[in-house]
């Protein structure tokens, strides 16, 4: 890998990711790793989401300090910036419009994996394009959840979101392979210069600047990209890819679509 990647994930060659992969929970069969639509390789990430299921499992990979993991990368370091780079494809018969969560960064505690702030890009349903949020969990200094139902916390709360222009979740674009890049920046204790940015396809598509994540909260920093099945309105069926991860410290570049 080149020096300034901290990880690089095909999936290739996995046969367990329970152990492969910093975390992976997959509820009958939501997420695996299996041969089948591929963008190298032979295997990606398949993500199956159900109707009346909200929620099927997740799959983590995990690097810097923070909790505990199968496999953690570079976890010794902390890291206030990174770069997510990353392909998904929706399959043939994908609706106009959602997908749920798409992905998330985190910055996760030590003790219990408690959220402190999360980057999410998911598709609302009925919208073409992707909705950026930057949650915080972290308030005048303290760390308000304890990893407990996180989601269901008040204390977690959106300081911010916004809308893409990418129509990368309509018909029109089933059946390719999308590249994403996910920017994250933390805040500097006492500045609320936090900023998050997604680029698809090589093109800028959302970005939320000045944003108060971490604040003076001295706790671990960014550790975990995570994939899940989450979508309560799916119409009905669905599976989607996802390929090709790779989180660096420095930008990175996708092609740009043809």
């Amino acid at each position: 890998m080149p020096d300034d990647w901290i990880l690089c994930e095909s999936f290739d060659g996995i046969t367990d990711p329970w152990n492969e992969l910093g975390a992976f929970v997959s509820i009958d069969g939501a997420l695996a790793i299996e041969e089948g639509p591929s963008r190298s390789g032979a295997q990606s990430l398949r993500i199956r989401q159900v109707p009346e299921t909200d929620w099927g499992g997740w799959a983590v990979l995990r690097f810097g300090t923070g909790p505990s993991g199968a496999v953690v990368h570079a976890p010794d370091e902390d890291f206030d910036e990174v770069w997510v780079r990353f392909w998904t494809r929706t399959p043939l018969d994908w609706p106009d419009g959602g997908m749920g969560d798409l992905v998330e960064v985190q910055a996760l505690s030590t003790e219990g994996s408690a959220i402190a702030a999360d980057a999410t890009v998911l598709g609302p349903t009925g919208s073409l394009h992707a909705r950026l949020i930057g949650w915080s969990c972290v308030h005048d200094g303290e760390l308000l959840c304890n990893g407990v139902n996180d989601w269901g916390n008040p204390n977690l709360v959106a300081r911010a979101f916004t809308s893409g222009q990418a129509p990368i979740f309509g018909q029109q674009h089933a059946g390719e392979w999308h590249c994403a890049v996910l920017h994250v920046k933390l805040d500097e204790p006492g500045s609320s210069d936090g900023n998050i940015t997604l680029s698809v396809d090589g093109e800028l598509d959302a970005q939320l600047d000045g944003l108060e994540l971490l604040g003076t909260w001295s706790g671990t920093r960014l550790n975990a990209v995570k994939f899940s099945s989450w979508w309560p309105d799916v119409p009905h069926v669905l599976e989607r890819h996802i390929d090709d991860v790779v989180v660096a410290t420095s930008p990175l570049a996708c092609p740009p679509y043809r």
